[in-house]
């Protein structure tokens, strides 16, 4: 399956060390250049965004498609918009974002769209992150003011106290 990836994605699993599981997750990720562009040198997630795409599982691309009319009112050039273009080209079957406006306008588009937490619950429930890990991540995330709601950090916490109840 293709996947396209927004920036806010790869910095927020790049940030706590775990850019690795969208490559265990679905081996090749694709990324606009302008969404890329967002991923700041000296910024977190930097430097394991940097070793994806060095290791070339991590694939930089320009869309070469022009937005179409029905595409939502996104800030021209905004790394998101880009996402929703290449995913169209590529006919990519997931789109990892976690902007609101973006997800829906992806979902309304017809693709399935999953966030950051989304990734996380993924590997927890194949095996590659055990419950311990999503606590890591999650108290990570909260302390560096990564911006998800509470509702979806208490989410992830109560998914790994699931998941330790059924062990």
């Amino acid at each position: 399956m293709m996947v396209v990836s927004d920036a806010s994605v790869l910095i927020a699993l790049g940030s706590v060390g775990r850019i690795g599981l969208l490559r265990t997750l679905w081996e090749t990720v694709f990324v606009p250049e302008k969404a890329l562009a967002e991923v700041k040198e000296g910024k977190p997630g930097f430097a394991e965004v940097e070793a994806a795409r060095a290791e070339g599982w991590l694939v930089v691309v320009v869309p070469r498609i022009p937005p179409v009319r029905e595409d939502p009112p996104l800030k021209e050039g905004q790394g998101e918009a880009e996402c929703l273009r290449l995913a169209r080209e590529l006919g990519a079957g997931l789109l990892l974002l976690d902007d609101r406006r973006a997800r829906k306008a992806a979902a309304n588009a017809g693709f399935r769209v999953l966030g950051t937490a989304g990734v996380v619950l993924a590997a927890l429930n194949r095996s590659l992150l055990g419950p311990d890990d999503v606590r890591v991540v999650v108290a990570s995330w909260r302390k560096s003011g990564f911006r998800l709601k509470n509702e979806i950090f208490d989410a992830l916490l109560r998914a790994a106290d699931e998941h330790d109840a059924r062990r």
